[in-house]
């Protein structure tokens, strides 16, 4: 099981629809009056708590789409069988984890950070660009110790114009590798406390699909709710760095 979630993990970039540009978080934050984002800088002129309210929609949804899939798959007769099932729950119980993180971060102007110069217009280069930054953001979903997305660091090198090196800098493959590893071993722990119930319960005509509609909406609600408290305190936190960084540079 261990193994399976971890090449997941490791390999979400390649799973259908788990990526999400900015622009497209963008575009859903216009319908809803927050106009003219086309950087994350342009979030830290919006009131922090109106970005939450919305940051919250947006889990919501994940939410909601996770327990309709986790339904169907749990329900008798279908073409996924129990062994079967399991891998393909755990490949979109990521899946929307990883958009979740991303549509959150893109909404408080956290992913990418608000320092870079321009985001990539090409989807892939967007993910292999801030990889990294999902992965940290998924570990402080699941509330892991001693993890941040480390934006608030910028602020002392900004005063000795150090910045930019660190923005433009290699990501490491190692770092991702191992935050891969870390994350794999966060839903290893959350998915073994309920895999047991969740997986019996599919012998269960049309319960076992409640059962295992039931985890998934709620699966993502402590996710969800570490990932709005920790990006709006990083965003307030930030905001006059990012402000002064771009008014210095303009």
């Amino acid at each position: 099981m261990d193994e399976k979630i971890s090449a997941v993990v490791r390999y979400i970039g390649k799973l259908p629809y788990a990526k999400v540009h900015p622009d497209e978080t963008y575009a859903q934050l216009a319908l809803l009056g927050v106009h003219g984002v086309k950087h994350p800088k342009d979030l830290y002129k919006y009131d922090p708590a109106l970005l939450s309210k919305y940051a919250k929609s947006f889990i919501e949804k994940e939410r909601i789409k996770l327990a309709g899939t986790a339904f169907g798959t749990g329900l008798p007769g279908g073409p996924v069988s129990i062994t079967g099932g399991v891998l393909l729950d755990i490949e979109e119980y990521v899946r929307r984890i990883f958009i979740m993180a991303q549509k959150v971060g893109h909404t408080f102007g956290i992913i990418p950070i608000p320092f870079v110069k321009s985001v990539p217009s090409s989807i892939e280069d967007y993910f292999d660009s801030v990889h990294e930054e999902i992965l940290k953001a998924i570990l402080i979903g699941f509330g892991t110790a001693g993890i941040s997305m480390g934006i608030a660091q910028f602020s002392k090198y900004l005063a000795e114009k150090k910045a930019k090196e660190i923005i433009h800098g290699k990501i490491s493959e190692k770092a991702i590798t191992e935050l891969s590893k870390n994350v794999a071993n966060a839903l290893g722990k959350e998915i073994t406390k309920k895999s047991i119930g969740r997986t019996t319960g599919r012998v269960i005509p049309i319960v076992g699909g409640a059962i295992n509609a039931t985890f998934a909406y709620f699966a993502l609600k402590k996710i969800g709710n570490n990932l709005v408290k920790n990006m709006m305190k990083e965003h307030i936190e930030v905001k006059p760095n990012v402000i002064y960084y771009w008014t210095d540079e303009h």
